[in-house]
């Protein structure tokens, strides 16, 4: 009994702590067109083929909630081909972070080289995460 008063004693004070004041700094609203142009600057960043692709596509198709989004980012670059998959985060402060994953496919490995175990020809890599300073106008 004394442990059941006891552990619901520490939940509600950890509730009451935890709950932050209505004008304490809060996260803005993520909007679609902000997220795809920052999950393109990052990707240009991390990848210089970026800069040398033949085609390309952003889409933040999937909201997790109003401060979270996930894009999808696609290019191809010669014989390689990029898909990304990054998480778009706003924070407090005007501060947005992104972070995913990108999967490198090599064309010319996977058709030519390796037909058998085309694994050998797909690399994972990470990217971020990385936190941007963002100004709304």
């Amino acid at each position: 009994m004394k442990r059941k008063l006891l552990l619901a004693t520490i939940v509600s004070a950890f509730l009451i702590l935890d709950a932050a004041p209505a004008s304490a700094a809060a996260s803005k609203y993520l909007g679609r067109p902000l997220a795809e142009q920052i999950s393109r600057k990052t990707i240009a960043d991390k990848y210089p083929s970026w800069y040398a692709r033949a085609g390309s596509s952003t889409k933040c198709p999937k909201r997790i909630n109003r401060t979270r989004l996930r894009c999808f980012v696609s290019w191809s670059s010669g014989d390689t081909s990029y898909v990304s998959s990054l998480r778009a985060r706003t924070l407090p402060n005007n501060r947005m972070v992104i972070a995913g994953r990108t999967t490198v496919f090599d064309d010319y490995c996977i058709y030519v080289t390796h037909p058998e175990s085309p694994e050998q020809c797909i690399g994972h890599h990470q990217v971020g995460p990385v936190i941007w300073r963002i100004t709304y106008y």
